[in-house]
């Protein structure tokens, strides 16, 4: 979640928004591509995890895993 965290510009608690920013010249981007890319960053993010949880599960359970 570190690369959706560093693309925050600014926060407004009392409107419950956030702007992001991913360059210096990203004015010209809609903000539906935007949105696009923070989800597809954290679909990114998600499938990372689900790959080192398994990685972790089968380095703590080598006796489940099948020997060829």
């Amino acid at each position: 979640m570190k690369h959706v965290y560093s693309s925050i510009k600014s926060i407004d608690s009392e409107k419950r928004t956030m702007q992001f920013s991913f360059s210096r010249k990203d004015n010209d981007i809609s903000e539906n591509l935007k949105i696009e890319a923070l989800q597809c960053m954290g679909e990114i993010t998600d499938i990372l995890l689900e790959y080192l949880n398994g990685w972790y599960f089968t380095k703590e359970n080598p006796h489940k895993m099948k020997t060829k």
